[in-house]
C-alpha cells in the first residue's frame, strides 16, 4: 500500500484582530460568561461557558460598539453569541476544512451527543454510532473514523470515486491502486483516506494532543 501526505499551508490571523477567517477555534476567556441567543446586553441567555471550553466561531458583527462572535453552541444545537473580550486564541493554526469536521461531529461529547443521539457504545473517551467511532482528550473530540456515507471530509464521502480527493489536493495518478492519502495542515491536524479503484473506503480525522513541556495537557 502506497502512502502520500499533503500539507495544507493557510495562514490564519490567529488574535482579536478584524480580518478573520471564519469559522475557526477560540477558547472562552472568563468565568460564568453568558452566551445569548442574539447579539447584545439584551439577548435571551441560553447558557454558560467557562475558560477553557473550547469554541467553533463561525462570525463576528459589532452591536453599539461591542464586537459579539457567533459560535456553535459548545453544549446543543444551534448557534449563540458571546462578547468576543471573553474569547482568546491560542495560535492554533485551524484551517477550515479541518474545523468542518468538528462542526459537524461535535466538538466534544456533549455536543456530539446533541447533533447524533445516544450512541451504540461509550466509554468515558469514546463514542461509537454505526459507521461512524470517536475518540475525546479532556472531553474535546480528538480523533474519527468514518466507514460509511453520511460524514463529509472536505465535500467528500464514503464511497465516493477516488477521483472526488482531486478537489483535496490528491496529485494525479493516485487513485488507481489500493492507496492511503493523507491530507495536513499547517496545525498538526489531518484526515486520511483509504480507497480502492471501487472508491473511497473510509476515512479518519485526528488533531494532535496537546502538550506542555513533554507532557499531555
Amino acid at each position: 500500500m502506497r502512502k502520500v501526505i499533503a500539507v495544507v499551508w493557510v495562514i490564519l490571523l490567529c488574535g482579536t484582530a478584524w480580518g478573520m477567517d471564519f469559522p475557526t477555534i477560540g477558547q472562552c476567556n472568563g468565568r460564568n460568561i453568558r452566551l445569548r441567543e442574539f447579539p447584545g446586553p439584551k439577548g435571551k441567555t441560553a447558557g454558560y461557558v467557562n475558560t477553557g471550553t473550547e469554541l467553533v466561531i463561525l462570525g463576528d458583527v459589532t452591536v453599539n460598539d461591542q464586537r459579539w462572535f457567533k459560535v456553535d453552541h459548545p453544549l446543543r444545537k444551534g448557534n449563540v453569541w458571546i462578547p468576543a473580550q471573553y474569547v482568546i486564541f491560542t495560535g492554533e493554526r485551524a484551517e477550515e476544512i479541518f474545523v468542518r469536521v468538528r462542526l459537524m461531529l461535535g466538538i466534544n461529547q456533549n455536543k456530539t451527543r446533541a447533533i447524533l443521539g445516544r450512541p451504540d457504545n461509550f466509554d468515558i473517551d469514546r463514542l461509537e454510532y454505526p459507521g461512524l467511532r470517536l475518540w475525546y482528550d479532556s472531553f474535546s473530540l480528538q480523533r474519527a473514523e468514518v466507514s460509511r456515507r453520511g460524514f463529509a471530509f472536505g465535500g467528500v464521502n464514503v464511497g465516493d470515486k477516488p477521483g472526488a480527493l482531486a478537489a483535496l489536493g490528491m496529485p494525479e495518478g493516485w487513485d488507481k491502486d489500493n492507496d492511503t492519502w493523507t491530507l495536513e495542515g499547517a496545525g498538526g491536524e489531518a484526515m486520511s483516506f483509504v480507497f480502492s479503484e471501487k472508491g473511497i473506503e473510509s476515512m479518519s480525522w485526528e488533531r494532535p494532543v496537546k502538550t506542555k513541556g513533554g507532557r499531555k495537557l
